[in-house]
């Protein structure tokens, strides 16, 4: 799921990258204000990527180190059509039963062994956020 913040993030840099096709076809007065607009949407998308902001891995690194364990049955896998190494990377329905706290479903999208791929009905160990609790990664 796609979070707010990254949707306006998104749509700033279509806007600045739409008033810099303006500012270079029709040059008016005001062409500073998009060429300014432009490298402001670049920073932006820099600081987003840089950060982990905008990207799968910082979400990762970030619930690797602060998530919260559990476990997890595989309700069901399928696969994307991506693969990475050589091996699939599957969208993941899991069942994630941590202490504490009510048993919740969510997909996760993850790249498994090609050698060992999971079943329905295995477990595997997850980490998650206890604030959004749909932000999980298989450990």
């Amino acid at each position: 799921m796609i979070s707010l913040p990254r949707i306006f993030i998104s749509l700033a840099l279509y806007g600045a990258y739409i008033f810099a096709i303006i500012a270079l076809a029709e040059p008016r007065k005001n062409e500073a204000l998009y060429l300014l607009l432009l490298a402001a949407g670049s920073a932006l998308f820099l600081w987003g990527m840089f950060s982990g902001f905008l990207t799968t891995p910082g979400n990762y690194r970030r619930l690797k180190a602060h998530g919260v364990e559990a476990e997890a049955t595989i309700l069901s896998i399928s696969d994307t059509g991506a693969t990475v190494n050589k091996n699939p990377y599957v969208k993941l329905r899991l069942r994630v039963e941590p202490l504490g706290i009510a048993a919740y479903e969510t997909e996760v999208k993850a790249m498994v062994s090609r050698i060992s791929i999971p079943r329905p009905g295995d477990g595997v160990r997850v980490k998650f956020d206890p604030n959004k609790p749909e932000d999980v990664i298989v450990v």
